[in-house]
């Protein structure tokens, strides 16, 4: 029976993490469009389409990014954005572009 709601796997490389990055790449893939091909192929029922990865065409585009970051990172960064009065994604946009952050918020 099919489902209606989008089902999420985790998969453990093992080691076959770049070949598989590589191969994904080439097709210009994302991984995940790549693994279910694979999975599709393997269980005999076609996929259906994925779009080819490609960067965001618009740059006004706000785009959710998931992070995993260690304890210690994931804290920084909440503080950080907070000492500022910025929003995780703003902060981290504005670290990535290399712009200055504001000044920090008054106690």
């Amino acid at each position: 029976m099919a489902s209606t709601s989008r089902d999420r796997v985790t998969i453990d490389l093992r080691g076959i993490g770049p070949s598989v990055r590589a191969a994904a790449s080439a097709r210009r893939l994302h991984v995940a469009a790549y693994a279910r091909l694979a999975l599709a192929e393997a269980s005999n029922r076609p996929a259906a389409p994925s779009l080819p990865a490609s960067p965001i065409e618009r740059a006004d585009a706000v785009v959710k990014v998931t992070l995993r970051l260690d304890t210690i990172d994931a804290e920084l960064l909440l503080l950080g954005a907070a000492q500022v009065g910025l929003s995780y994604g703003g902060f981290v946009g504005r670290l990535l572009r290399g712009t200055s952050l504001p000044a920090p918020l008054a106690d």
